[in-house]
């Protein structure tokens, strides 16, 4: 990891770039060298041996025209074989000048010393012995010394440009294991790079993807504090700043709920005890509408003190919700007592409850599970029809519990099904004869499932209504 991040993210992913592409930048540079340099080798040893060998080829041919030349002479003396003598000898000495001036080795230079004194004495005895038959052919006799060491510069030059291939396929044997392990050293390289720049680069957008997340799940706790370029740096600080405001939001939401629910329960107190009395007929008797005017405003009253308390409620778990007390919870027993709390309502509409339950236990906060199930079962009996039923489900699959609650109900309406679980919310379709709720309930039962690592969901049932719940809960015990 950097010591320190550049200013910004452009730059960061510039030297990332840079530093995963310069190995195999720098093999390919050296392997260019590489092949250059076995190139301009192979194309100098192979020109400099052919050009020795075709030399050599046509000193043999230069040795045995003088060679014929030389016996013609002897034969027949005469001006014109010795011109054609000389004309065969100024060739083959340009010949040996050249192979002189080649990359030949020490004892080829020897050689071509002795081919240059044999033919000297030849030449010699040509020269100023021309009617000597005798000296002529002992000097035509060295020829075959003559030859045989120009055609053992033929065979070296072969020789010669068979070692260059065979040195030749060597280095390029070498050349390529050298590749391949470049190639086996650059891989690593490259892909420990690109990972260490990929987690480099990624951490910071980790955490704000991760802050983001938080944020927009209402988890306002723990600072936003983001590692990295300026500019990532800079976000992250108006992450903080959103987060900041939000819990202000929050905090001066929670209060006014406070304010409004108690300052509406001393008031209210004075108008349910009152009505109270008059129904009660305290005050002396009252006349049938009185009666029934006397028991509306009871029951209004009563009505909105649910109202008040549920909003009290709800600003409690706000402060709360975060905090997860676990016990071994028993599912079968739980949903029995559940069912037991609403006995009364359920024969009221005479609805039945089918449990499908596994015999297990689990680690969870069993309060926040309890109110869960409580707030579902209330909305699953507020909406089912008379003589209706309802399924109560639970399924433990690794650490995820997952409650499902069914009624036959009406089911929630299409406009309704994006903010069902937002605080406050009521939905447009009521049963017949029952009163609103504060639009709470819901909201209270995602906030917990959130709690619990896990989220609420409304299913997209045919009929009536679906509510799933996910929670994570700690190991069977």
């Amino acid at each position: 990891m950097l010591p320190n991040y550049p200013r910004s993210f452009g730059r960061l992913l510039a030297i990332g770039f840079s530093l995963v592409a310069l190995p195999p930048v720098i093999g390919l540079i050296s392997n260019a060298i590489s092949i250059t340099q076995l190139t301009d080798r192979s194309e100098h040893a192979v020109y400099q041996a052919v050009r020795v060998t075709q030399a050599g080829r046509r000193l043999l041919e230069t040795t045995t025209a003088l060679e014929r030349n030389a016996r013609q002479f002897l034969i027949v003396p005469g001006k014109e074989l010795f011109d054609a003598y000389l004309k065969n000898r100024e060739s083959m000495n340009e010949v040996i000048a050249e192979l002189s001036a080649s990359n030949i080795d020490p004892e080829q230079h020897a050689d071509l010393d002795e081919i240059v004194a044999d033919e000297a004495r030849v030449y010699a005895a040509l020269s100023d012995h021309p009617d000597r038959a005798a000296d002529l052919r002992v000097a035509v006799r060295g020829f075959a010394r003559i030859n045989e060491l120009a055609q053992g510069f033929a065979r070296a030059g072969n020789e010669r440009i068979d070692r260059e291939v065979e040195a030749l396929r060597e280095t390029a044997s070498k050349a390529r294991q050298v590749l391949y392990w470049q190639l086996f050293a650059l891989v690593p390289i490259v892909v420990f790079t690109a990972i260490g720049f990929a987690l480099l680069i990624g951490r910071p957008i980790r955490v704000l993807d991760t802050a983001i997340q938080r944020l927009g799940s209402g988890q306002l706790t723990g600072p936003v504090v983001v590692d990295g370029p300026q500019d990532l740096k800079d976000l992250g600080r108006r992450l903080e700043w959103m987060r900041n405001e939000l819990i202000n939001i929050e905090r001066e939401k929670n209060r006014f709920l406070r304010e409004i629910s108690h300052s509406l329960k001393t008031p209210l107190a004075a108008l349910r005890e009152g009505s109270a009395l008059l129904t009660e007929e305290a005050l002396g008797s009252l006349t049938p509408e009185q009666r029934e005017i006397t028991g509306i405003l009871h029951r209004n009253s009563l009505e909105l003190q649910r109202l008040i308390e549920e909003l009290l409620d709800y600003d409690a778990v706000q402060f709360k919700r975060t905090i997860l007390r676990f016990s071994k919870i028993e599912l079968q027993a739980l949903a029995q007592q559940m069912a037991a709390n609403h006995r009364l309502a359920l024969q009221a509409k005479r609805l039945t409850i089918e449990q499908e339950v596994p015999d297990i236990k689990v680690r969870a906060d069993a309060e926040k599970i309890t109110e869960i199930l409580d707030n579902l079962l209330s909305n699953a009996i507020k909406y089912s029809p008379d003589n209706g039923r309802i399924v109560l489900k639970m399924t433990h699959h690794d650490n995820d519990l997952i409650i499902d609650v069914i009624d036959q109900g009406p089911g929630v309406a299409l406009e309704d099904r994006p903010r069902i679980f937002d605080p406050f919310y009521r939905g447009h379709r009521s049963p017949a004869g029952s009163d609103k709720g504060s639009g709470v309930g819901l909201s209270i039962v995602r906030e917990y499932a959130i709690a619990h690592g896990g989220n609420a969901h409304l299913m997209q049932d045919a009929s009536g209504t679906h509510f799933r719940v996910t929670l994570l809960v700690g190991a069977i015990a």
